[in-house]
């Protein structure tokens, strides 16, 4: 098994099993809790439950490098179009 391979679904769900418990024991820690709202039946699968946690630490860790590198909020707004151009061409 190799942990870093992608499968057809994404990313390899050991990885972000693995991803989702380090959001539980850091940030998930952390006053004020992140509230997720939506469909109990989705929200209570501990597939998706691991991909919300992960992807929650995947946001937090880019807003922190982007922080650590000089941007602002302001250029979020104004570059928005830009950046979504950007990451559209890096993922395809």
């Amino acid at each position: 098994m190799r942990f870093f391979e992608p499968t057809d679904d994404g990313a390899h769900p050991s990885l972000v099993e693995k991803l989702a418990e380090l959001y539980i024991q850091t940030l998930g820690s952390l006053a004020p809790r992140v509230l997720v709202t939506g469909e109990h039946g989705f929200l209570v699968n501990p597939v998706i439950a691991a991909k919300v946690r992960a992807a929650l630490l995947a946001g937090v860790r880019a807003a922190f490098l982007w922080r650590q590198l000089g941007g602002r909020r302001w250029q979020l707004l104004l570059w928005r179009r830009k950046l979504a151009r950007e990451a559209a061409r890096l993922i395809g």
